[in-house]
C-alpha cells in the first residue's frame, strides 16, 4: 500500500474491493487503522469499500466447524500470523477508522462488509 500511495496521482475511486485479504494485512492494530484510513482518502465523496472476509466467531461456540476449517486454511496460507475478527470485534475496529456507515451483508457463512465514506 505504501508503494501505491507514493505513486498515487490523486485520482479518486468509487469502489475499493478487499477480497479475502484483510486477514493477511499486518496484525498490528495501528497499521490496520492507518491502512484503512489511507483507503478512505482514496475514495470520492460517495466511495465504497467492500470487504469479503471470513468472520470467525468464538472458536468454542457450537456448530462452528465450517468457520474453524476456514480459519485453519487461512492460517496455513499466511503461516499462522493472521488476525480474524468476530462480527462484534470488526464493528469495534470500524469505529476506530473514518468510515461513517457500515453494513454487514450475511449469506449463510459468507460475510460482506460495505463501508461508505
Amino acid at each position: 500500500m505504501d508503494q501505491f500511495i507514493q505513486q498515487y496521482d490523486g485520482s479518486q475511486f468509487d469502489l475499493v474491493i478487499l477480497n479475502q485479504v484483510f486477514h493477511e494485512i499486518d496484525m498490528d492494530g495501528t497499521y490496520r487503522v492507518d491502512f484503512m484510513n489511507q483507503i478512505y482518502s482514496l475514495l470520492d465523496s460517495n466511495g465504497l469499500v467492500l470487504i469479503d472476509e471470513s468472520i470467525i466467531s468464538d472458536i468454542f461456540e457450537q456448530n462452528r466447524i465450517p468457520q474453524l476449517i476456514e480459519a485453519f486454511h487461512k492460517w496455513q496460507e499466511v503461516c499462522v500470523p493472521s488476525k480474524f475478527y468476530s462480527e462484534k470485534n470488526f464493528r469495534k475496529f470500524i469505529k476506530s477508522i473514518e468510515f461513517k456507515q457500515v453494513d454487514l451483508i450475511r449469506e449463510n457463512d459468507f460475510y460482506f462488509w460495505v463501508l461508505k465514506k
